[in-house]
């Protein structure tokens, strides 16, 4: 085998812009190392991916993450310098760095035009370090997952109004206390949770608040709702009470609309991103529906679906009977038809927003070039971006079919046929840490390739603008074109696979992409 390498050194001294007109401060850039993820039976699974602060002890290969954030003032430019690297026996590897800074300018995160949803598991994280929920030192240990969220421009909030959902929540985030034997509702974990969001993720585009379960779909099969009070010495429990229009209910309800619509205000935010959850091929009830119609009129439903028989949407509106649909997240991969001819533009611009979920395009085990061109291959056509992707849900001991087990199996609310969370798609692209989640690689490369789509979406926008078009003149349309048909064409011929990464010059593809949306941001 392999001889252990031994203290292990990484050291990174900083970039020099090539022609001398610039540098980059060794702080800016961050060392990591890769290590195998491990399976059920603790055996190492045959591939690198968990990024972790310190060398893998008795490893005898050893791969080295460089990552550098790009200081907002640095010259475009090729960059160069130097990872310095010993093994503890005095000779030291001088590994060549180069990085090329486009003069393309990202957005905020939270400001990016493709849609992407991935689900954080708060309950997962008292779980894995044996912390009360929503105590301060769950809240804390929470950030390092709401900091990945906000590097990958996540833009889904959810917050869990009722127990036992397809979350896998014992406990529901939005709990209610007792005062003087009237039931209200009790924010203080909500507000510590969207504080903590604003902060470490930005604004989310939607809202969603937890208030069914496919359990409560009919009256005959469900007259309660299952809901968490909590006491005066901050201990949880589980209550019973009567569904949704039933006598007592709109009071207690109205309360809660009005709360976090005062919420959503104070911090900026807007109160029509506030959606209620999560709709599934089994739909809330009629009754129910009409009830958040009465109570909550500018509220929507998000839905997880098939969407089999549903009408199409309409002026950027969808309604299904009565039920007004904020968003919805189909299973299906949105075909490329290639080539392009006018059908330049993604769903990005659609009125109405629409995700995918890339069921069966990627896995937790997915090559890492099908997380980078996952953003990519979700935003075609009438489709706005990718949804149902977690973050966090780690698995639990044992197995089931072959999956490992996670908080979201653990209550019967996890329909296969209604609303399975993430069937044949990534649970997890982070892993248990010391003091939270760490990163993989998986999760750097859906990062990347988000990215890069942003830079395609300017390209598009700029093509389907007959007066920037012609702004730009004949040659950049020529080469954007070009540019476009082949950048798709690479993801298609990968479909549900990595081949094309390896004959396919996706360095070069990205610079040309980043150029080309620089031109059209200048000419904007």
């Amino acid at each position: 085998g392999t001889e252990a390498i031994a203290e292990l050194e990484v050291r990174f001294d900083g970039l020099v812009r090539r022609d001398g007109g610039g540098r980059i401060a060794r702080d800016a850039g961050r060392i990591r190392f890769a290590r195998m993820p491990v399976d059920q039976d603790g055996q190492e699974v045959g591939y690198f991916d968990e990024l972790v602060t310190e060398p893998v002890a008795g490893s005898g290969l050893q791969p080295v993450w460089l990552t550098v954030e790009v200081p907002a003032d640095a010259e475009p430019g090729i960059y160069t310098g130097v990872l310095r690297i010993s093994g503890g026996r005095g000779a030291e590897a001088r590994v060549p760095v180069e990085l090329n800074i486009s003069r393309f300018t990202l957005p905020r995160p939270d400001e990016y035009r493709a849609f992407l949803d991935v689900i954080h598991s708060p309950d997962t994280i008292s779980e894995f370090y044996d912390l009360p929920l929503y105590s301060d030192e769950h809240f804390d240990r929470m950030i390092p997952s709401l900091r990945k969220l906000g590097r990958l421009g996540s833009q889904t909030l959810y917050i869990t109004a009722v127990r036992r959902t397809h979350f896998g929540n014992e406990h529901a985030m939005l709990q209610f206390r007792n005062e003087s034997g009237r039931l209200v509702p009790d924010f203080t974990a909500v507000d510590r949770y969207l504080d903590l969001y604003r902060e470490h993720v930005g604004t989310p585009r939607r809202i969603v608040l937890q208030v069914w379960t496919v359990d409560m779909d009919a009256r005959e099969k469900s007259t309660s709702i299952r809901l968490t009070q909590v006491h005066p010495d901050g201990r949880l429990s589980s209550i019973e009470q009567p569904i949704y229009g039933q006598a007592g209910t709109e009071e207690l309800w109205r309360r809660v609309v009005q709360g976090l619509n005062e919420r959503v205000e104070a911090r900026g935010w807007s109160p029509e991103s506030i959606t209620l959850g999560i709709g599934a091929d089994r739909r809330p009830h009629r009754d129910h529906v009409a009830f958040f119609n009465r109570i909550a009129p500018d509220w929507k439903w998000t839905m997880f679906t098939h969407a089999r028989g549903d009408p199409r949407p309409r002026d950027g509106r969808l309604t299904i009977n009565d039920m007004r649909v904020g968003f919805r997240v189909l299973p299906d991969v949105p075909r490329m038809n290639l080539p392009l001819g006018d059908r330049i533009a993604g769903g990005w611009q659609e009125g109405f927003l629409q995700l995918s979920s890339l069921r069966a395009y990627f896995t937790e085990r997915s090559h890492p070039a099908t997380f980078y061109t996952a953003m990519s291959k979700a935003t075609r056509g009438q489709w706005g971006g990718l949804g149902r992707v977690g973050l966090d849900f780690w698995p639990r001991q044992g197995t089931t079919n072959a999956r490992p087990l996670s908080l979201m199996t653990r209550f019967r609310t996890n329909n296969v046929l209604d609303i399975n969370l993430m069937r044949d798609n990534p649970r997890i692209m982070t892993v248990q840490g010391d003091h939270g989640a760490l990163g993989t690689v998986r999760l750097e490369m859906l990062r990347q390739g988000r990215q890069l789509n942003e830079a395609r979406i300017v390209i598009e926008a700029a093509l389907t603008d007959d007066d920037h078009r012609t702004a730009l003149g004949a040659e950049w349309e020529r080469a954007a074109r070009e540019a476009l048909e082949r950048h798709l064409a690479a993801i298609e011929i990968g479909n549900r696979s990595w081949e094309w990464y390896v004959g396919f010059d996706w360095l070069n593809d990205a610079m040309t992409l980043y150029d080309l949306a620089s031109i059209a941001d200048e000419h904007r």
